[in-house]
């Protein structure tokens, strides 16, 4: 494991670590073994997301700053739950930059189209926000 968490050390620009970064929890991660501790906090970075993209460009970036912002609303005195996180982005998938945004916010946040994962719980909306041409809901667990 090298630096700041990463095997890929060395790599990516400094500037990219000094980034805050997004911290999530992961019930199902958890509930199917993945961590050795009961209730871890992730952290995704931004030179995570540079990794799924393959590449940094002000897309990605945006991207990663939105979901911090939309997540900082929907949550603020609690950390954010994967799975939890509904995102709808407004236009067509292959439309301008839409498609690599709701990349970036599904990797980060669990969201998924229709055809991603859909969970073990059934929800309900308990919260919304606006962020530009997003919206992002925080599900409730309706214990179904």
């Amino acid at each position: 494991m090298g630096e700041n968490g990463t095997t890929t050390s060395g790599v990516f620009q400094e500037f990219f670590y000094q980034v805050p970064p997004i911290r999530m929890r992961e019930p199902l991660a958890e509930a199917l073994g993945a961590f050795k501790n009961r209730n871890p906090v992730l952290e995704y970075r931004f030179a995570d997301l540079v990794k799924m993209a393959g590449h940094a460009c002000p897309t990605i970036a945006g991207a990663f700053l939105s979901c911090q912002a939309a997540l900082e609303a929907l949550y603020p005195d609690a950390v954010p739950v994967r799975g939890e996180i509904g995102v709808t982005v407004f236009g067509a998938m292959d439309e301008g930059v839409n498609g690599v945004i709701g990349q970036a916010f599904s990797f980060i946040t669990g969201a998924a189209p229709t055809s991603g994962f859909r969970g073990l719980r059934s929800f309900r909306s308990s919260g919304w926000g606006e962020c530009g041409t997003c919206y992002w809901e925080k599900k409730i667990s309706t214990g179904g």
